[in-house]
Formats: C-alpha cells, structure tokens, sequence
C-alpha cells in the first residue's frame, strides 16, 4: 500500500497547493480527509497492525461529515497519529462547531493559526 501511496503523492500535493490557492474549501477538505483514511489504511494493514483511532475518533469524524453535509460550514478533519482529531473550520462558526462538538463528551482544545513563522531560541528538543 505504501507504493501506492508514494506514486501519487506528487499528483495529490500539487492539487493541493492548486486547490488552497483557489480557495476551494470542499477540495481542500476531501484531500485532507482522504489522505487521514490512507494513512490509517497504511498503518492498520502493516507488519505491526497498528489500529490508532478509536470510537471517540470515528463519532467526531461522523459528526464533522454530518455539520458540512447539513450545512454550508467550511469544515474537515484531520489526523496526526493516536486518536487525537483535528478539527478545522473557519473562525466565524467556530463558536457554532465548538458546541456541537462538545456534546460528544470530548475534551476540546481550541487553537487558532498564527501570525506566520518567527524564530526562536526556544526549542522542543
């Protein structure tokens, strides 16, 4: 599967930067969530199994897919590693999303995109 993956990563990164630079949301958040699946396929169906998400994970990716496909709301999620889920939507219904959200039960943590890169003489490692 990986292979698979590697061959199109080219192709998926430069409708990517195309689709941001568009600003074409609905794009943007299908690639995002479609390479979240592949990336679980990839690591479920590996040597070692792994099986990261869970079933707090797959209610808040159901619950995002219900809040874009019901309303007009600029919304995707996406996945790191772990079952950790990020949530990304636009500021002016981020209020809206958060309550909806929180009556999953979850611990929510928000955060907002910065100003841009700076440099700093603090580092994580």
């Amino acid at each position: 599967m990986y292979a698979t993956i590697a061959r199109s990563i080219e192709l998926v990164a430069k409708k990517m930067v195309g689709s941001l630079r568009a600003g074409d949301w609905k794009t943007v958040s299908e690639i995002v969530e479609t390479n979240v699946a592949l990336n679980h396929a990839l690591g479920s169906t590996g040597p070692h199994r792994m099986l990261i998400w869970n079933p707090a994970t797959l209610a808040v990716m159901d619950l995002v897919k219900k809040i874009r496909d019901q309303t007009k709301t600029r919304i995707f999620y996406a996945v790191n590693s772990g079952p950790s889920i990020f949530v990304y939507v636009h500021n002016e219904d981020a209020r809206r999303v958060k309550r909806k959200l929180s009556r999953l039960g979850l611990p929510l943590f928000e955060s907002s995109i910065s100003a841009g890169a700076f440099a700093t003489s603090r580092h994580l490692f």
